[in-house]
């Protein structure tokens, strides 16, 4: 192939490149993690939005099913310190008998800054840090949360250099419904704190309830017109008496047409994604409303908003100004796709700028829809969730995250045997990532030779391990960190001030315990059968 030809080719498929000279190898000691909490950014950090944050409450749950609300203390010598609000002492558990931990935010968001890149590993783990250099035998990132870390090239899967587009706005948690309000349309009662005195009660009941009836699977002959039929144990079917959605402790649940749940602090930036899980008892008898941007909570009909409408099947979206007036901006018939279905996973991907919203159905694009009102786009904080059932329906898993304004698509898939490099506007190559310094991607390309390519360009990098691990080995622990990371291991010691694991790729590190949202311990170990049907979570 002629030489001049391959570089205009490459010019084309990237975009104007300006030429670098090529990157001297720099020597990364191999697999050793160091404490220096000096950044060296590869770029500038994303710009931080204003985020809703609430405690969590924290709890305790056995690997016999047993479960516990109140403080973790710490971890050492084999126990997990937990001090329950009824007892006068600290309870010490066996670290071997502890299934896992929800764990409370024990940081201000001004206290930890936000990360560029993420790293994905071959076990699955998901590191974000500042980029800071890769080698042929290492990956340099540096995190607030655990100094410089440096990973063996051989156990990195999967590069994502820019993640401003992810970060999260508003998201909901096990344990915690705090700063929701509780109404119902139909009845003309309008959205507001509940009394919180019964609070524990209400999550027992609302359980209860899901366990008795949505646990239950509905057969399609025990459907009639897409709806229910009683059930044929003899169970009652769920009545209109309560008139409000129910935390269950996970999500919330209702059988009352008209129940609303609503908040207004949602800082929505111009571009964003609103993702839920919806949940119903069966068929495509699914009723269902969701405002967004709304400057009004008092009514479904009420403010300037953008809604989605869920009816037997068919999404709609309308757009309604401050006046009243209401115009549809399109529909999807989703019969075919939701007919056996109990739940899928609803992601609405915003741009304010134009005027667009595309929807997302289980991860897979659905339809764009415009808004071609002419008044300015909603800019309110509102956000609710209105069911139109009296049949059982629930939401959870809410979050509300910055968008990059790309859409989803069918990308080439790597097969292992090369790296590859895939750009914003969906091109890619493949090669060999010699290295990643300064900003510049240096790679040795199959079909172009050695070229520098900006990384502001590159929106994520595939590399070529054909290894590939699985979920934690058995007796090691898997914790969810803030903001969508992911880290297995050994935990040996936890304290108010750190976190020491064994990490299987990169030895003893200290992670600062603020990182963490969750730990799911003693892998491979037996577990009660949770419950089966509808509700499980």
């Amino acid at each position: 192939m002629n030489d001049k030809f391959c570089q205009c080719t490459l010019v084309l498929l990237l975009g104007a490149l300006t030429p670098w000279a090529a990157q001297p190898k720099v020597s990364v000691e191999d697999g050793k993690p160091a404490r220096d909490l000096t950044p060296a950014r590869t770029s500038a950090p994303p710009t931080i939005m204003p985020t809703v944050r609430v405690e969590r409450v924290e709890k305790l749950s056995l690997l016999n099913g047993d479960t516990m609300s109140g403080k973790f203390l710490g971890m050492e010598n084999g126990f997990v310190r937990w001090q329950h609000p009824s007892a006068k002492e600290v309870i010490p558990f066996k670290a071997a008998d502890v299934d896992g931990l929800t764990i409370a935010q024990k940081f201000s968001p001004n206290e930890a800054r936000l990360h560029n890149s993420a790293v994905d590993l071959i076990n699955g783990d998901r590191f974000l840090g500042d980029l800071v250099e890769l080698t042929p035998e290492a990956l340099v990132l540096d995190t607030w949360y655990a100094g410089r870390l440096n990973f063996p090239r051989s156990s990195v899967a999967q590069l994502n250099p820019v993640l401003m587009s992810s970060q999260v706005i508003f998201e909901s948690h096990e344990g915690d419904a705090t700063g929701w309000l509780h109404g119902n349309y139909n009845q003309g009662v309008q959205p507001k704190a509940k009394p919180q005195g019964a609070k524990g009660a209400e999550v027992q009941k609302a359980q209860q309830v899901a366990r008795n009836i949505l646990a239950q699977k509905i057969a399609p002959q025990n459907l009639a017109n897409g709806r229910p039929r009683p059930f044929a144990n003899g169970a009652v079917k769920p009545q209109q008496k309560n008139l409000f959605w129910k935390f269950d402790g996970a999500g919330f649940t209702s059988s009352s047409s008209g129940a609303v749940i609503a908040r207004t602090d949602i800082a929505y930036p111009d571009k964003f994604e609103l993702a839920f899980d919806l949940q119903w008892a069966g068929g495509t008898s699914c009723y269902f409303n969701t405002a967004l941007l709304a400057s009004d909570i008092k009514s479904s009909y009420s403010g300037d908003h953008y809604r989605l409408q869920v009816s037997s099947g068919y999404f709609y979206f309308y757009r309604r100004n401050k006046t009243g007036n209401q115009v549809q901006m399109g529909r999807a018939q989703l019969r075919e796709k939701l007919t056996g279905k109990t739940k899928v996973r609803v992601g609405m991907l915003v741009d304010r700028i134009e005027r667009k919203i595309t929807l997302l159905i289980d991860g897979k694009v659905i339809d764009t829809y415009r808004d071609s009102n002419k008044d300015p786009v909603p800019s309110s904080g509102g956000l609710s969730f209105q069911s139109n059932n009296t049949y059982p329906l629930r939401i959870s898993k809410i979050r509300v995250s910055q968008w990059n304004g790309k859409l989803p698509g069918n990308e080439v898939k790597a097969d292992g045997t090369e790296d590859f490099i895939f750009f914003k506007n969906k091109d890619h190559i493949k090669g060999k990532v010699k290295s990643i310094k300064d900003g510049k991607v240096t790679v040795d390309s199959t079909s172009f030779g050695e070229v520098p390519v900006p990384l502001s360009k590159v929106a994520r990098m595939q590399l070529a391990n054909t290894k590939k691990e699985g979920e934690p080995k058995p007796g090691e622990s898997q914790a969810t960190l803030v903001r969508g990371g992911k880290v297995s291991g050994q935990f040996e010691k936890w304290t108010t001030d750190k976190v020491r694991l064994m990490h299987p790729f990169i030895g003893a590190v200290e992670l600062h315990p603020a990182v963490f949202e969750s730990l799911e311990m003693n892998s491979g170990q037996p577990r009660p059968k949770k419950q089966q049907g509808f509700f499980s979570k």
